[in-house]
């Protein structure tokens, strides 16, 4: 791939996939996914995701809740060069779904468990686990700047989108506060919704 910047968290992605990749990546109860079936499915997501028209730098909400494709979800809309703004499905009021897929001005939408009514927008569901063989060679694609718009609770008037560059949140998971001397074999606990902005 083609970066705009020198680092970002597809390229560290990459190397885990490269280094440990029958090591497990996400783990939901009994299920689980290694890094190279994570990569794998990212990347048949993230070609679905272009063969509909999604464009460079262009907004694509991911409504979900904590499950392992949410995490493919993301990877796929980072890996087809756009910007995920995460929906939490369980926890935001149908409202507040529909206000931030209006000021995003969504047209595609990924989505995990069960699809959502939105006829006016193309809805591509993130559990379809098709692999195309045909991906040994992924496409070129140029990172945008930004990798993610998320927003804020709203508890102190309307929500706000916040913008979270690649090169922050590259930054951010390779500082010590973040790793605490995290290594190969550890497991790191999922309880904030995907919607909250640890940073």
């Amino acid at each position: 791939m083609n970066h705009q910047h020198s680092l970002s968290v597809l390229d560290l992605f990459q190397n885990v996939c490269r280094f440990f990749p029958n090591n497990i990546a996400v783990q939901d109860g009994a299920e689980t996914l290694s890094y190279r079936v994570l990569d794998r499915r990212s990347s048949a997501l993230a070609k679905r995701l272009r063969d509909n028209g999604v464009r460079h730098s262009q907004v694509i909400p991911l409504i979900t809740n904590s499950c392992l494709c949410m995490v493919v979800g993301i990877l796929a809309i980072l890996k087809a060069g756009a910007i995920y703004t995460p929906i939490d499905r369980e926890q935001w009021p149908k409202e507040r779904i529909v206000d931030v897929l209006r000021r995003t001005d969504a047209s595609i939408v990924v989505y995990t468990g069960p699809k959502v009514d939105l006829p006016s927008m193309v809805m591509i569901d993130a559990e379809e686990n098709e692999i195309d063989e045909s991906l040994d060679d992924e496409e070129m694609v140029l990172i945008p700047e930004l990798a993610a718009l998320i927003f804020t609770s709203g508890t102190t008037g309307k929500p706000k989108g916040v913008e979270i560059k690649h090169s922050s949140l590259a930054n951010f998971v390779t500082s010590p506060h973040f790793n605490y001397d995290v290594t190969p074999e550890d497991r790191v606990l999922l309880v904030l919704s995907v919607a909250f902005d640890g940073k």
